[in-house]
């Protein structure tokens, strides 16, 4: 990015390689992928290895594309689904299904199957802020604007912690390992929902 806008306004000096060279690494920056760069271990899923790496390129913007478009429509419709279905089948049984789906898409290794089960995990996933936001409405004695407050600073804690923790995991065991870590801890906070409904 830094790169890109140097050039942007023509200033001297700027050098891309200086930006995608590290020193004092073994090996200069790269992007971390969904898949690994193993095409043996997913040969049967490409017809050659050069489509494994282009799609290996792209993976990691259609999880993202997927999941949001399944987070959208739910949370579009997610009071209807609420009131319709309830909280618990919502806030614990359709979590443990996307998580379920994107756990076994992974295992699966199959680029299609894992951008649809991102698609359901989205789904899945998209209204259990306002259920936990109910839910700590309903057991608190503390006032609405308090309880809000104090739940959105838990929230932002994550958000500045979990990238990070995100980053060194796959830098150290891999982008895969991630993906397989996050259908478990949303399957771990479904459950905790559960023993605390």
């Amino acid at each position: 990015i830094t790169y890109y806008i140097e050039e942007q306004i023509d200033e001297a000096g700027a050098d891309f390689e200086k930006y995608i060279k590290i020193k004092y690494t073994k090996r200069p920056y790269e992007i971390e992928h969904i898949l690994s760069d193993k095409y043996q271990f997913y040969e049967e899923n490409f017809n050659n290895e050069e489509e494994f790496y282009d799609k290996r390129q792209s993976l990691g913007a259609l999880i993202l594309i997927s999941f949001h478009s399944g987070e959208i429509p739910s949370r579009l419709f997610g009071s209807q689904l609420i009131n319709y279905f309830g909280e618990i089948k919502i806030g614990f049984h359709l979590v443990l299904l996307g998580c379920l789906s994107l756990l076994l898409s992974i295992i699966t290794m199959n680029y299609y199957i894992i951008a649809f089960a991102s698609f359901m995990f989205g789904f899945a996933t998209g209204n259990t802020n306002p259920i936990v936001i109910r839910q700590a409405i309903k057991s608190t004695t503390e006032n609405i604007p308090t309880t809000i407050a104090n739940l959105m600073t838990l929230a932002f804690s994550g958000l500045m912690i979990g990238p990070g923790l995100v980053g060194v995991s796959a830098k150290y065991l891999g982008m895969t390992f991630n993906m397989y870590l996050l259908p478990i801890v949303w399957a771990l906070c479904a459950i905790i929902f559960i023993k605390n409904y």
